[in-house]
């Protein structure tokens, strides 16, 4: 995908970071990628962060050394077992201890260029600094939740953030909204940027690969379906389990399917796949880090994805960047991606769930047995991967620019 050209920059950019989400050892790698990216760029950055949200939160401080992390224990935490109150205790608390060491900041000649307020509670209380400093505030959303959305009262926070406005908004596009919906919902934003997350560069170890092999007691001539998502309910691995009763006794090939990534549903699915009599054909690896998970994929056979609401997540798009044969449900905006028959298999969803196991587990079996259809899909991934997705270089590239874009008119204004 193409890049900007280059820029006006501003030299020693100042940014306040604040984040709802911390670091994150397991899960959303942007989080940490994008200051790394910035710091790298010449930015100072000032990251304000609680980390009570996150399920895999780090502990890292030297980041970078143009980086300073601001990591808050928030007070009063036994009454995070009431959750209506504890949601409150942590939005008044977190904007207590930004706002504190923002001003504290500031006394000591430090003023920022931007804010950078990654999801609601964070933008929240940017919308109140960019008052106080008189600075752009970006709003930046790693995803939009329909779900939430469609409870505004249950969820007014989070409807109060996504509504605020901001002189620009930076929206991961994973397939659950569209733009149009967006800018209906927040008509007060007018600078909106939609925009999906890059791949890492492909680097195989075969060593490594031998090695993967090995502890899984993979054979040379197994068939392995793979899925790779954190544990959670609504990604819907389960899915992924409820087709190999069908596809182990309707293939004479050794099937097995291989389940990467760690959660509160992991339980639920090793129950699952015991009461389905097919506990010794699945593979837990666990949390697989970012840097060697396309030894993994180069094992796979087929990529399995079936989210509930959209499955344009990085493991969707790093399937793509591998080469996989991708079988996913046509929801939200996953058509935008995959195109059936050209680059995976699109399949729109049944409201039985037996049904859609049925389906599914037919177009399995066929592409099992027709490895020159598979080849053909697997062609059409590394293909559509070329052309039209971002590396994460690329990728922060872009956002960098318009940061930089942001401020710059931002200062030509003012100084008028």
């Amino acid at each position: 995908m193409k890049v900007p050209d280059e820029v006006q920059t501003v030299k020693g950019l100042q940014i306040l970071m604040i984040s709802y989400w911390d670091f994150q050892e397991k899960g959303i790698q942007v989080i940490e990628r994008t200051p790394l990216y910035f710091a790298g760029r010449g930015a100072q950055i000032k990251f304000f962060v609680h980390s009570e949200q996150t399920a895999y939160p780090s502990e890292k401080i030297d980041v970078h050394p143009n980086i300073c992390v601001y990591r808050f224990r928030l007070p009063l935490r036994f009454l995070s077992v009431i959750p209506k109150i504890n949601r409150i205790r942590q939005l008044f608390f977190f904007a207590i201890y930004c706002l504190y060491y923002a001003l504290r900041i500031y006394r000591q000649g430090i003023k920022p260029d931007v804010i950078y307020a990654a999801e609601c509670d964070a933008i929240l209380i940017g919308s109140l600094l960019r008052r106080i400093y008189r600075v752009p505030l970006i709003a930046r959303y790693y995803g939009i939740s329909t779900i939430l959305l469609n409870k505004p009262y249950s969820h007014f926070f989070y409807f109060l953030g996504l509504t605020r406005k901001s002189d620009m908004a930076i929206v991961t596009d994973d397939g659950t909204i569209s733009l149009q919906e967006l800018t209906r919902i927040n008509r007060k934003t007018k600078n909106f940027k939609f925009w999906r997350n890059g791949v890492d560069r492909i680097s195989l170890d075969s060593q490594r690969i031998s090695e993967i092999a090995s502890q899984l007691n993979l054979e040379r001539n197994d068939f392995l379906l793979m899925t790779n998502s954190r544990l959670y309910g609504w990604k819907r691995v389960d899915r992924a389990v409820r087709l190999m009763p069908f596809l182990l006794t309707r293939t004479s090939l050794p099937l097995k399917l291989m389940i990467v990534g760690d959660g509160p549903e992991k339980q639920n699915l090793n129950i699952l796949a015991r009461k389905l009599g097919v506990q010794q054909a699945i593979l837990f690896t666990g949390w697989v880090k970012h840097t060697d998970i396309y030894n993994f994929y180069s094992l796979a056979s087929v990529f399995l994805s079936f989210y509930e609401m959209s499955n344009i997540g990085n493991p969707l798009l790093e399937a793509l960047n591998s080469g996989k044969c991708i079988v996913t449900l046509n929801t939200g905006g996953t058509s935008g991606i995959i195109k059936n028959g050209e680059n995976g298999i699109l399949v729109d969803r049944e409201e039985e769930e037996v049904k859609l196991t049925e389906r599914l587990a037919s177009i399995i079996k066929h592409l099992i047995e027709n490895e020159g259809y598979r080849l053909k899909l697997e062609q059409g991934a590394r293909e559509y991967a070329r052309k039209f997705l971002w590396t994460w270089e690329e990728r922060l590239e872009v956002e960098w620019k318009s940061v930089q874009e942001l401020v710059i008119t931002h200062k030509a204004r003012t100084a008028r």
